[in-house]
Order: C-alpha cells, then structure tokens, then sequence
C-alpha cells in the first residue's frame, strides 16, 4: 500500500515542520517510510528537541489538537539546529495492525519538551486503512445460536498429541547378534591352512544389558541451566505527561541528545584522545588539536567556536560525539 500526501497543516508559531513529499509502504509487519524534508526554521543557533515522525490511526482526519487514535509505527530523527533541515530521510521500522476498522492515517511531526511528545506538524494520507472483522462460523443447536471463531492452525487433542510424539520418538534398540551373524564374524580358512580357534576376548559380538550393568555407578548429571539462580533483571517505568499523547517510539534518554535507531559508541569530545577525534569522518589533525585546547564544552554547539568546524560538519558529527 503506497500513499502520498494531500493535507498538510503547518503551525502558526515558528516550530519544526515537514516539507516535501512523504509516502510509505507496508510489507508484513514492516513500515518503510519516505521523507523529504524536515526543517526547524527557528532562528540560527536555536536548537529543536528531540524530533520524532510517527504514524497515527485516527477516527477522523487529523486538524490539529487533542486527537483520539492508535500509534503504528515511529521513528526518532534527533536534533536539528535552527535554519537547517534533514533531506531524503527514509526509515525502516515495525508497523502494529490496528484493531478491526476504518483508520485515517496521519503522519506526525513530533518534539520533545518538559511535558513529552508534541505535535508540531502532521500530514493526513488520503487513502483510509481498513481492517476488516474475522470470519465466524454459527451453529445453531437445540434453540441456540453459538459464535464459533474459526482458529487459523487446527488443535489436537491430547491422545493426538501423544500419538505423533511416539511416531516422531526415536528409540535406541540393542540387536543382539543372530547365529548366521556369528558365522559371518568366523575367519575362514582355505585348504590346507590350520585353523585356530578365537578366544572370546578375540571374536566380535554384541552384548545385551545384563543386570551387572546396570548396577553399576552412573556419573553425577551436570547440573541444568535451570538448576542456577536467575540473574536479577531491572525495570523502568515513566509516567506520561497530563494532556499529552503517548509516543510510540518512547521518551528519549537527555534533552538535546541525537537519538539513533541503532546504538553505536559515542565519542565524549570532552575527554576523548586526540586519536579518537582524527577517526571521526572529517576531522583532520588540526581540527583536533583545536577542539582539545578549547575545551571544556557545555554542548555540542559550542563546537562552532572552534576554528575549522562548521556548521554543515558538525551536523555530520552529531551522530557521532557526545557531551
């Protein structure tokens, strides 16, 4: 299913907005979402908050508010200064099947603030999402109507149950050696030739269990992995802000940090070598040299202070350095 936009509702006060054309496609339960521009057309220096699309299943067509609906899918683009954008972004990301219905889809442009995700744009796709209901199969018996949802995958019974797992079983049998067996494992001799008769330590044959065997000590089982004590695990739970709906994709960790789809190791500018600083893509020897004598730094815009660093770089390190 590929949609394009039609509606596209901007907000009055200067905030973070999408341009361009957006469209999306969805294969199983993958949604491949295509963006062409995101703009913070703020003033110069005045960094976005975290910044999030996420795509909604609303009742109605979105118009910019309260709304009532079921988040799909939604990605996190990160930070972006003011008068800059992000280009051609294209995410891949789960999709969740909305309940059974009529859904207008909305794509949303949403900002971390001190109160959770807002809303700052949103694009309404004209094409409606539809689930319809599951078949059912009515039986009527003695007088009464009964509701029989129809189960996708068959269910056994237990004696079925039983029944292929003796067949799937594989059973280890002993053979005992039979007497044309023994005559096979006899050397023959050709005429002429003496014949020696083999000891019993000699000739080769198969032994059934006898009740010796069975007397005899086992070696201790190696304990189980369930047998260990179960590593204690954490939890965390945060608590939505009043008046402000749920993100899909969850609250970023810090305000004014570069979220990414993929965790990767961040280079601390204030504390890395001046090795790890010339790995960094675009950062030469004397770029370097330049962000450790200026140190320390309090955000990553204070990077455009340092001689050699501009802006269009430090967009590209973003993702790549921390504070």
């Amino acid at each position: 299913m590929l949609n394009s936009s039609l509606l596209h509702a901007n907000q009055e006060f200067s905030s973070p907005i999408i341009e361009g054309n957006c469209s999306f496609h969805i294969i199983d339960n993958t949604l491949y979402l295509n963006v062409d521009k995101v703009l913070n057309n703020r003033p110069l220096g005045d960094v976005s908050g975290t910044l999030a699309v996420e795509l909604w299943g609303l009742r109605q067509p979105y118009s910019g508010g309260e709304f009532d609906g079921v988040a799909l899918a939604g990605a996190h683009i990160g930070e972006i200064f003011g008068q800059h954008f992000l280009g051609g972004n294209t995410f891949e990301v789960p999709f969740s099947e909305p309940p059974v219905g009529t859904w207008h889809l909305t794509l949303m442009l949403r900002e971390w603030t001190n109160s959770g995700f807002v809303t700052r744009d949103h694009i309404n796709f004209p094409v409606p999402y539809v689930v319809n209901w599951v078949p059912e199969l009515v039986h009527k018996s003695q007088g009464k109507i009964l509701n029989l949802p129809v189960d996708r995958e068959p269910k056994l019974t237990d004696a079925e149950k039983g029944i292929m797992l003796r067949e799937n079983a594989q059973e280890e049998k002993i053979i005992s050696p039979t007497p044309a067996d023994e005559e096979a494992l006899t050397p023959k001799t050709t005429t002429g030739e003496k014949t020696e008769k083999l000891e019993p330590a000699e000739t080769a044959s198969i032994k059934t269990p006898t009740a010796d065997a069975t007397q005899a000590k086992t070696a201790p089982a190696e304990k189980s992995p369930s047998d260990t004590a179960p590593a204690k695990t954490t939890s965390t739970e945060t608590t939505p802000a009043s008046q402000v709906k749920p993100s899909p994709i969850g609250a970023p960790k810090k305000l004014k940090k570069v979220a990414k789809a993929k965790a990767i190791e961040l280079v601390n500018v204030n504390s890395a070598s001046l090795a790890e600083l010339q790995n960094l893509k675009g950062v030469s020897t004397a770029l370097a040299k330049e962000i450790i004598a200026r140190r320390p730094y309090k955000e990553t815009g204070d990077l455009l202070k340092v001689k050699g660093m501009g802006a269009k770089l430090l967009e590209k390190l973003r993702t790549s350095i921390t504070i």
